[in-house]
């Protein structure tokens, strides 16, 4: 009999869990348009001591964010070339992931989004700190054109 109640009792305790949770993934369709780094800074895995944000040094990072889950990027590195990407996106809860034409593998970052402040943390990446790439965390903080 015991049984019996625990099973009956466990759909409503289930929705009331899922019911009582603050966490909300975003509206994915607040994220779409153009968003341009105010901070893109990578930190050596190796040496959390030691972080590079390439905006200061003036590097530029531009991400448009389309509907049908399409993103355009733009990277210029200081003293460098831009480089143009194009990809996906997505987004849940606390994750947003990028996933780029041409490489394997997604990028996902810890996410938050604060009016037209977007930050993403802990992205792995590869950055070269001065002798060849080395695997490092990326934070980017956007703000909304």
């Amino acid at each position: 009999m015991r049984n019996v109640l625990w099973w009956a009792a466990l759909p409503s305790l289930v929705l009331a869990s899922v019911s009582c949770s603050d966490s909300v993934a975003p509206d994915p369709g607040s994220m779409l348009g153009t968003w341009d780094a105010t901070k893109l800074e990578f930190t050596r895995v190796a040496n959390t001591s030691e972080k590079v944000d390439i905006i200061p040094l003036g590097g530029v990072f531009v991400i448009t964010l389309a509907a049908n889950d399409v993103c355009t990027a733009t990277l210029t590195m200081p003293q460098t070339a831009p480089e143009n990407m194009t990809g996906t996106w997505s987004v849940s809860i606390d994750v947003f992931t990028l996933h780029w034409t041409g490489d394997t593998g997604n990028t996902q970052f810890d996410f938050s989004l604060s009016g037209s402040t977007m930050t993403l943390v802990g992205g792995d990446v590869d950055f070269d700190f001065g002798n060849g790439d080395e695997p490092s965390k990326l934070t980017v903080v956007l703000v909304k054109r």
